[in-house]
């Protein structure tokens, strides 16, 4: 698990809410849609596969998102801390994948804005 620097995300957040590169406005879109699907009350069969598609889809998009994962696991290594997913519910690993996902998000515009000059200054702290 990985917990970022809450001052970046809001920088990030800031940025996106500003949309003042046309890839702000793609990702407020998708940050967007993942709040949307993290908000429903009930994971439904349609909505997860939805949310399979569009993990897969930022995934792709998105090269941050492995970057931040890899980053993160190599610090948890560093320090000695296994990592395993603590959940084992196929609706709550893809929730987990949407979150990430949207940190990663957040770590490409800090990127793209100069705000951060690598993802490993963006990640506060691993568990």
């Amino acid at each position: 698990m990985m917990k970022l620097k809450k001052e970046l995300v809001n920088v990030a957040k800031k940025l996106l809410d500003e949309k003042s590169l046309e890839d702000d406005v793609k990702a407020a879109n998708d940050i967007e849609r993942i709040e949307e699907i993290l908000n429903e009350p009930i994971m439904t069969d349609t909505l997860y596969n939805e949310a399979v598609r569009l993990d897969r889809k930022l995934i792709e998009n998105y090269p941050e998102i492995a970057e931040l994962c890899s980053e993160a696991d190599a610090m948890q290594k560093a320090l000695g801390i296994r990592s395993e997913r603590r959940i084992s519910q196929p609706e709550d690993i893809v929730k987990q994948d949407l979150i990430t996902d949207m940190f990663g998000i957040y770590a490409s515009v800090l990127l793209k804005h100069q705000k951060v000059d690598c993802i490993k200054e963006f990640i506060d702290s691993v568990e």
